[in-house]
């Protein structure tokens, strides 16, 4: 499906609304289970690898080399193709966000210059995605909310701002939880459903925090 999706983008950069949605379905399905493997893989402990440290390292680099090519080559689709062929505020939010998320992939599974190539890429576009998506949406979009769980999570995870994290996550629930009348029916339950993450991910995040 990845890659009929590819294909499809290579004519002209245009897609309706259920083309976009199988574009990210199809590669959130395709690099999920290669992102799940990689953090099973980090994981495991010194002596739980014992005598195959070295197949361990190669078997580890080669499930990464297969993320960052599929990462990689929608990189390149957004940018060449589908950014430019953009008609709207949401497609340009959509395709930007999703250009975050994939770097962020690449960053979460890689070092030293990719890393940092990476990080700083998903940094601007997040960045970017949010000042649009604030002109633009209401604090109860669907792709607004998603926008604020995945930037969230980048801030926590990969730039370790994790104050940062919870203030943005905080901030966003509370408004769009005083709105939830305002949301029409035909989003009401995509909403919800991230508001539920944001929420749980905020629970989480403050008890790691207060932990420490």
């Amino acid at each position: 499906m990845a890659d009929a999706m590819i294909a499809l983008c290579e004519i002209d950069g245009v897609l309706s609304d259920l083309e976009r949605e199988l574009l990210a379905i199809s590669h959130k399905n395709l690099t999920s289970q290669l992102r799940t493997c990689l953090k099973s893989l980090a994981s495991c402990h010194d002596d739980e690898i014992g005598d195959f440290r070295d197949n361990f390292a190669e078997y580890r680099q080669s499930v990464a080399s297969q993320l960052h090519n599929v990462c990689n080559r929608l990189l390149q689709t957004i940018q060449s193709k589908l950014l430019p062929a953009a008609r709207d505020p949401i497609e340009t939010i959509f395709y930007t966000k999703l250009f975050a998320d994939y770097n962020r992939y690449i960053a979460e599974s890689s070092s030293g210059d990719q890393h940092d190539t990476s990080t700083n890429a998903a940094r601007e576009a997040f960045r970017s995605a949010t000042e649009l998506a604030t002109k633009h949406l209401p604090i109860t979009h669907p792709l607004r909310l998603g926008l604020v769980l995945n930037y969230s999570v980048f801030l926590f995870e990969i730039e370790h701002s994790k104050q940062t994290a919870v203030d943005l996550a905080r901030s966003v629930f509370d408004q769009a939880i005083n709105k939830l009348e305002t949301i029409p029916e035909h989003q009401y339950r995509e909403s919800t459903l991230v508001l539920q993450v944001i929420r749980d991910n905020l629970a989480t995040w403050t008890l790691g925090i207060e932990t420490d």
